[in-house]
């Protein structure tokens, strides 16, 4: 279709598109046809973007509760904007104000230079009244869909939080949310606070800060108990919501832009909160992490059998364990190997045979093992219940 304009009538077009998507007072409905996809991308005939560095909000969405919750700054700026543009006696020369999840700390706006001085100025939590100039070639990575800020950060990996309630804490990766600012769903150990801990009013009316909860594993019983059943709401035995946050085995899986993410390449010190959890453990991309936890909690005297390394495949038992080097006796000498041996634990794995008798780590159950499937890395035990099947490598540790 566009092939069949003229060149006269193409400039025409053009001029007349630029005319239309200008300025909001300027901005009047096209009747002379159909307008090319090109022509709808900024260029500099469109008002200028001006990018405002302001205070990143700290998302308190669990002080609903009270009257003390806060709206994030950049929504509230967008909103005293509003108001200063409609209720000024001289109007100013704005066509948009926005901000974006995906890029905390900065809010965007459409008009000129003087307008947006006049726009943010005396407003408490804008920490640059300059306003910084957005290039027109990335005005179109601003308004799409997709955060412009994402960046690989893959499921299985282990992230610190750079800003928000949950600001140096480190969770685990369980996936994304392709097409959305907050993408990347992490799991972290909540930080709930009890009712006593909410904000109250001092004297001058000013209301009192409080320190952030300790973070520990929260059920949905304890937190029903603390809060209320009206606050809870159970979808199964392992996952509730509360106060639009969603709950699994005890971790809260919230949503965070890349860039509010660092990634770390060791686990957190509270490891075991998400080892307890059952749904943390089941995830394949958590299986590596199982299994340099069962080489770590390996005891002495422990049967053992060597995975990698020149002497891989050699069983014993572990009579010594000394900063990650465990001191093997093998099980059947041979005249080429020492009686002892030195191997470090991350070349390692726990051996169960049967009749060996286990204990569940993360319950009270124990049995005698029935049989193993070494390609599976499963063992089923019998006990006083029914017959049970379980992971080996991350699930059981073996009675002495």
């Amino acid at each position: 279709m566009y092939d069949r304009l003229s060149a006269m009538e193409a400039s025409e077009l053009e001029v007349q598109a630029s005319d239309f998507a200008g300025t909001s007072r300027r901005a009047r409905l096209y009747e002379g046809g159909v307008i090319p996809h090109r022509l709808l991308a900024p260029t500099v005939g469109h008002p200028d973007l001006w990018a405002i560095r302001v205070k990143v909000s700290l998302h308190l969405s669990l002080y609903v509760l009270s009257d003390a919750f806060q709206v994030g700054y950049e929504s509230s700026l967008l909103f005293q904007i509003f108001h200063r543009c409609v209720s000024s006696p001289h109007r100013l020369d704005i066509a948009s104000v926005l901000a974006r999840d995906g890029i905390p700390g900065y809010i965007f706006l459409e008009g000129t230079y003087l307008a947006a001085i006049q726009a943010v100025g005396g407003l408490v939590t804008v920490l640059s009244p300059t306003p910084r100039l957005i290039p027109i070639e990335q005005r179109v990575a601003l308004l799409e869909s997709r955060n412009p800020l994402s960046r690989n950060i893959d499921e299985g990996q282990w992230v610190r939080c750079r800003h928000g309630f949950y600001r140096g804490d480190i969770g685990f990766v369980c996936g994304r949310r392709e097409r959305s600012d907050l993408e990347i769903i992490v799991a972290l150990i909540p930080r709930i606070p009890n009712r006593s801990d909410k904000p109250v009013s001092g004297t001058a009316g000013k209301r009192k800060r409080v320190s952030r909860p300790f973070p520990r594993p929260w059920s949905a019983v304890q937190v029903a108990t603390e809060w209320g059943d009206a606050k809870v709401e159970s979808n199964s035995s392992e996952e509730f919501t509360f106060l639009g946050e969603t709950y699994e085995s005890g971790l809260i899986m919230k949503h965070f832009a890349p860039n509010n993410l660092v990634i770390v390449d060791s686990a957190p010190s509270n490891f075991k909160s998400f080892l307890a959890a059952s749904s943390i453990r089941r995830r394949p991309s958590f299986a590596p992490w199982l299994h340099r936890f069962a080489q770590d909690s390996l005891q002495p005297h422990q049967r053992v059998r060597a995975e990698s390394g020149d002497l891989a495949g050699i069983t014993g038992r572990a009579r010594e364990i000394i900063d990650g080097v465990a001191f093997i006796e093998p099980e059947s000498p041979l005249d080429d190997i020492p009686v002892k041996i030195e191997i470090p634990l991350r070349s390692l794995a726990p051996l169960y045979l049967q009749g060996d008798n286990v204990k569940d780590r993360w319950s009270d159950s124990f049995g005698i093992v029935m049989s193993v499937d070494e390609e599976h890395k499963t063992l089923v035990y019998v006990e006083s219940d029914p017959i049970r099947e379980v992971r080996y490598v991350d699930t059981i540790n073996k009675s002495r």
